[in-house]
């Protein structure tokens, strides 16, 4: 089990449309061993307001895997992106 000590929901979240449905969960303790079920990540640091446009960011979840539709991953999926 792990302990979260906060839920970071992004603000644009619309449950109804599931636009931006994304949230990173802080853990109360550092996680020792990932397992198969559970990736950690470390979020960089940067000063307040400093841009990450032209960094790249790895992105990974179950969700929906066709436009306008409801189809979702049975595996977790994952893709680089540039931040633009």
């Amino acid at each position: 089990d792990y302990d979260v000590e906060r839920i970071h929901v992004h603000l644009d979240y619309n449950s109804v449309t599931q636009i931006h449905d994304i949230a990173l969960l802080q853990l109360l303790h550092v996680v020792q061993e990932a397992s198969g079920l559970l990736r950690t990540l470390t979020l960089p640091t940067r000063p307040p307001g400093a841009s990450y446009a032209r960094f790249t960011a790895t992105v990974m979840g179950w969700g929906v895997t066709e436009f306008a539709t409801e189809v979702t991953a049975d595996i977790l999926q994952q893709a680089t992106l540039k931040v633009f």
